[in-house]
């Protein structure tokens, strides 16, 4: 769920954004929470540097994964064999 379907709900149900008690504004909230990421007062959940970080990880993610399948569909020839190895299995037990 990304972030602004989250906050979209919050919004809905009327909740504070940093405790998510139903009825109440962050303006308003008593409970001192702190995000570890940015130091600001709400949960790392509703953190939009996280947020941001979630997506240039996939970003590159998806790139190194491009690269790895564009290197193994290179070939030299116009053909491509797969390997195969006969192997004559021997045991003592019957």
């Amino acid at each position: 769920m990304s972030l602004a379907d989250r906050l979209n709900i919050l919004k809905e149900k009327n909740c504070c954004f940093a405790c998510w008690y139903v009825g109440k504004s962050i303006r308003k909230c008593q409970i001192f929470l702190k995000c570890d990421v940015c130091g600001k007062q709400y949960v790392p959940l509703m953190c939009e540097v996280v947020e941001s970080q979630k997506h240039e990880s996939k970003k590159s993610e998806e790139k190194e994964a491009a690269n790895e399948i564009n290197m193994s569909n290179t070939s030299l020839g116009p053909k491509v064999f797969l390997q195969t190895l006969k192997v004559k299995m021997i045991s003592d037990e019957k």
